[in-house]
């Protein structure tokens, strides 16, 4: 049986398929969900957008008004002295304590080197 009910369907850029009804009802459903998505994100930016505008509007109205506030919030921590000493003095003996282990290893190296050099 041939059906009767073929359609050509807009592939894109000019390129057309054939197929029965049923299969154009399934392409155009899929193609309505695309569409769907796209005007969702679209909503999403449009909201974002009118938000932006509203600031920047009631911004603006401060600024010819001369009413303009910038706050900030800042929190003064107590500086410790004794601490800040220990601490880098702490890091300090610790960073001697590496050079001298890699000095303890660069003079093993060369006597290594120079026991090898004398064997051989």
């Amino acid at each position: 049986m041939i059906p009767s009910s073929i359609q050509r369907v807009l592939l894109g850029e000019g390129y057309y398929a054939e197929r029965t009804s049923k299969q154009t009802v399934e392409i155009l459903k899929r193609r309505g969900k695309g569409l769907e998505s796209q005007i969702e994100t679209l909503n999403v930016v449009i909201k974002d957008l009118k938000f932006e505008a509203s600031f920047f509007d009631e911004t603006a109205t401060e600024a010819a008004e001369g009413i303009v506030e910038i706050r900030e919030d800042y929190v003064v921590e107590a500086f410790d002295e004794d601490k800040a000493t220990t601490s880098g003095e702490d890091d300090f003996a610790r960073i001697l304590s590496r050079i001298d282990e890699l000095e303890k290893e660069e003079l093993e190296s060369e006597l290594a080197e120079e026991g090898e050099e004398r064997r051989g």
